[in-house]
């Protein structure tokens, strides 16, 4: 009995340590020493901690908490200058329970992080992304080749924002499939925060958190997240687009009015939304920058091919700021239908106005002037206007 006791007692730092989130890093990088020094930065249990520690032979450890895995920087200068020297080394980890090992021949660029499953994703996940991290790199240094009176032409800019956004929508793609295919990662969770601030369409953030698995979303960055992710939904509930109820709780039509607005065309003439009235209209969101826009638009282009002559009409809203960029982005992509902007960007009045938070969206308007339907993308638009136009698809 007593020896079950003392197995106990023992025991007990173990699970303490498991349950309060405590770390053990420990490193050997190449033969450094003294005066070189490693400074850690991360955000523990008691907040925002800045440690740092001489190295000794190469080694070093660190001890600490966190309260849920945490992103930590760990920096490296040989002379012991201080944490923000220019010429200090890099190395970005997370900080989890249990024993972490960091261990490199030569540089911090070259460590091997052992001892953290979090950690292993962390660095597969940096493999998937670097590729467009390289396209970036080479899109700038080209940008930057070229003559200063050259980089300043509205045709190279709009060329480069139509690339960069390019890559930026493939690379969020890569957030997105890790999002959806490592549900049990703490990782997942933080790549989701990333993903929402480039597309904050709250009601998918909210789909994507509760595919999450009930130990990341009950940990405490977890359940903080979802309850902004609920307050950003109820907001839009609470405006004109989004408390919309398109059909009530007796499956009958319910629809609400859309808010009038008027902008310019490319022409500087004022388009109002009144001027379509009588007509089937959509009203879709986009931006030339916006490379899931542009992969849409010859959806659009073959619907509106198809309905226009039976009173089908469009009415495109751009976000862009440069308006060289706007019109080059419709002659190329064919949009033959009416387009205004106020050039504003993200700032745009009709976009804010009807709530819009990511690109491609789009809102159907019926004849009467009422929203019957939103962000239809693809085949599900053509559906839909095929039952509204009785035309079998």
């Amino acid at each position: 009995m007593k020896r079950s006791i003392i197995a106990f007692l023992f025991l007990i730092p173990i699970t303490l340590m498991a349950q309060s989130g405590f770390f053990k890093l420990t490193g050997k990088i190449g033969k450094l020493d003294t005066p070189a020094k490693v400074y850690l930065v991360y955000t523990g249990t008691r907040g925002p901690i800045k440690d740092s520690m001489a190295i000794n032979n190469g080694q070093f450890k660190f001890k600490g908490s966190v309260n849920d895995p945490t992103v930590g920087v760990l920096y490296i200068n040989q002379g012991g200058w201080g944490r923000t020297n220019p010429t200090n080394e890099r190395f970005t980890i997370y900080l989890e329970s249990g024993d972490i090992q960091i261990t490199s021949p030569d540089y911090l660029s070259n460590a091997i992080v052992t001892g953290s499953k979090l950690n292993d994703e962390f660095r597969k996940h940096l493999l998937v992304l670097k590729p467009f991290d390289d396209r970036r790199a080479a899109l700038l240094s080209g940008l930057n080749s070229l003559p200063v009176a050259n980089r300043k032409e509205a045709a190279v800019l709009a060329e480069y924002k139509k690339l960069s956004a390019q890559i930026d929508s493939e690379r969020y793609q890569e957030y997105y499939n890790f999002i959806k295919t490592h549900t049990n990662s703490y990782m997942a969770l933080d790549e989701l925060k990333t993903y929402g601030r480039k597309y904050p369409d709250y009601a998918v953030l909210m789909q994507l958190f509760n595919a999450l698995s009930n130990e990341v979303r009950s940990t405490i960055n977890g359940r903080a997240y979802a309850a902004f992710v609920q307050k950003q939904i109820n907001n839009r509930e609470n405006s004109s687009v989004y408390a919309a109820k398109l059909i009530n709780a007796k499956g009958e039509e319910n629809y609400i009015p859309a808010l009038p607005f008027t902008q310019n065309d490319p022409d500087g003439n004022p388009i109002s939304l009144s001027d379509f009235k009588g007509k089937y209209l959509l009203v879709d969101f986009w931006a030339s920058w916006c490379g899931p826009c542009r992969r849409e638009n010859p959806n659009v282009v073959k619907a509106y091919s198809v309905y226009h002559a039976k009173g089908f009409e469009i009415l495109g809203v751009s976000l862009d700021k440069v308006k060289s960029a706007w019109i080059k982005a419709i002659k190329d992509d064919n949009l033959s239908w009416t387009h205004v902007s106020d050039l504003m960007g993200w700032d745009n009045a009709v976009s804010k106005q009807c709530g819009i938070q990511s690109i491609p969206a789009n809102l159907l308007i019926d004849p009467n002037g009422k929203i019957i339907a939103k962000d239809l993308r693809g085949i599900a638009l053509e559906k839909k206007l095929a039952e509204i136009f009785n035309q079998a698809m």
